[in-house]
């Protein structure tokens, strides 16, 4: 069921970012709602902190762009209905943004951060996340160069889409069980933390990040797909709780035979401790 809610919500990210783009109106089918909502996107100006929504069964979802300056606090509730969800491009843009935004507060309420909503702020030296944060996916291109390197994401998190971050640090969210398809730009990270529940890390999820040093990968992780460190090098270690390859670290199809590290040259330490990372 979990799993089926959270398949919802990535879906609802990827709605949100058509029906922005498109301007357009649909319906769904949302088993968490038991209702057939109606997404209305309504155009919208501003200069200042207005908001251009969705309407969305009664919840909001923000979108728009004013001119920003310093610092944002997107609200709990708009007119007394609980804002869910920050849609596509709501704030970013596809070029390098001049909006002089330099601190973000996200309330709790906010579940999905939908593609490219921040992209490109580059000033965004800060992201909060308010306590008891509902949060659980970000799209891709979500903070795609904004200007943080670090960022203390909340628990909640499940899903984090292609190129959402631009990091020099990742500590995977306890919530976070299966690590994505390139999550972050590789060329800015340099030290990734998987927690002892992490089950997945999938295809070229690390591949060229050759500023990482070394990585631990614990005993938990039973799915790594192919490439996942493609372009490592022999300087780079894998720290690896498990004594033996597991089978779900490499599989045959009809087109042939696909392995975890395909394409990388990196040192494997097999039986690894985390002291023995350092991480």
């Amino acid at each position: 069921m979990r799993k089926k809610l959270l398949l919802l919500e990535v879906a609802f990210v990827l709605l949100l970012s058509i029906v922005a783009f498109a301007g357009a109106n649909c319906d769904i089918r949302n088993s968490e709602y038991e209702q057939e909502l109606l997404f209305e996107f309504r155009y919208g100006t501003g200069e200042a902190a207005s908001y251009r929504d969705f309407a969305v069964a009664g919840l909001y979802v923000v979108s728009g762009r004013p001119n920003y300056r310093g610092e944002i606090v997107i609200p709990n509730y708009v007119n007394g209905v609980s804002v869910v969800g920050i849609a596509f491009q709501a704030f970013g843009s596809i070029t390098p943004s001049s909006v002089n935004l330099r601190k973000l507060t996200i309330p709790r309420n906010i579940r999905i951060i939908a593609n490219a909503a921040f992209e490109n702020i580059r000033f965004l030296e800060k992201v909060i996340f308010e306590e008891g944060s509902k949060l659980r996916a970000i799209g891709n291109r979500a903070f795609s160069y904004a200007g943080f390197r670090d960022i203390d994401l909340p628990s909640s998190i499940e899903f984090i889409g292609r190129d959402a971050f631009t990091l020099e640090k990742f500590v995977a969210p306890k919530s976070m069980l299966h690590i994505t398809e390139s999550p972050f730009h590789i060329g800015y990270l340099t030290n990734v933390v998987l927690h002892d529940k992490v089950e997945s890390i999938s295809t070229r999820a690390f591949a060229g990040a050759r500023s990482i040093n070394s990585i631990f990968i614990p005993k938990s992780v039973l799915i790594v797909g192919t490439n996942a460190f493609a372009n490592w090098t022999k300087e780079q270690t894998i720290y690896i709780e498990h004594e033996f390859i597991p089978s779900g670290w490499s599989y045959q199809t009809l087109h042939g035979y696909y392995f975890w590290n395909h394409g990388g040259n990196a040192t494997i330490v097999w039986g690894a401790t985390r002291e023995m990372a350092n991480v």
